[in-house]
């Protein structure tokens, strides 16, 4: 459930996701809700999430800020990073950087409502997560 004041009295949303290791991206509900509410979002997971949800079919804003810190191997040096693409964020004007984000945050937005699309994804982050903890 996607609570919409959560969403529409904010300009971001700083997700911290659940695992931080590069070699499994799980997306947790907290990146779905924000995906769901069409809000712009920032991630703190393993190096490669982003890249992971581009690969899903979803976008991103690297088209309007700096998202450098989901290549970023150091966790130290890509907290960093991800700070600094807040800072900017922050100095922007706030409408006009959510209008230009629109066609982006509404295609994820009906991506998330393609419930064919969404179970296909859940079944493969399912299978993923499962070998990740069951390896040796």
């Amino acid at each position: 459930m996607v609570h919409t004041l959560q969403y529409s009295d904010t300009v971001c949303s700083v997700i911290a996701e659940t695992l931080d290791d590069s070699n499994i991206h799980y997306i947790s509900e907290k990146t779905f809700k924000s995906l769901a509410a069409g809000h712009l979002f920032v991630v703190l997971s393993g190096s490669g999430f982003l890249k992971n949800l581009r690969d899903r079919g979803f976008k991103t804003f690297s088209d309007f800020f700096d998202e450098s810190y989901d290549q970023e191997l150091n966790l130290e040096k890509r907290i960093a990073k991800l700070i600094s693409a807040l800072k900017y964020i922050k100095s922007c004007d706030y409408k006009k950087l959510y209008s230009e984000t629109e066609n982006v945050r509404r295609h994820n937005q009906m991506l998330m409502l393609d419930s064919s699309k969404i179970d296909r994804f859940n079944k493969k982050q399912y299978d993923n997560i499962t070998n990740y903890f069951s390896a040796p």
